[in-house]
C-alpha cells in the first residue's frame, strides 16, 4: 500500500467488487450510500447482522487529493435553554 492509500471494507450479504449508490437502500441511517470502514471487525460485524454468514468485501482507495470530514461528533449536551429568539 501507498503512502496516499487506505484499505477500506464493506460487510455485505454477498460480494460487491463495485460500489454503486444506485444500488444501495434509500432508508439507510445516513440515507442512500455506501457504508465504509477501516476496521476489518467491524465489517465483519456488518456482514453478520442476520446470523447467517456474510462477506467483506475489501477496497483501497487513494485519497491523494481528496478533503477529509472529520466525523468524531462529541456526545451530545441533554439540557433544555429557557431562552427564545425570533
Amino acid at each position: 500500500m501507498q503512502e496516499n492509500e487506505k484499505n477500506l471494507f464493506h460487510g455485505s450479504k454477498m460480494v460487491v467488487e463495485q460500489p454503486l449508490r444506485e444500488k444501495c437502500r434509500l432508508e439507510n441511517d445516513f440515507g442512500q450510500c455506501f457504508y465504509c470502514t477501516e476496521n476489518l471487525d467491524l465489517a465483519k460485524e456488518w456482514a453478520c447482522q442476520t446470523g447467517i454468514a456474510g462477506v467483506v468485501s475489501a477496497y483501497t482507495i487513494n485519497m491523494a487529493g481528496l478533503s477529509v470530514i472529520n466525523s468524531n461528533f462529541a456526545p451530545l449536551q441533554h439540557s433544555v435553554s429557557k431562552h427564545y429568539h425570533r
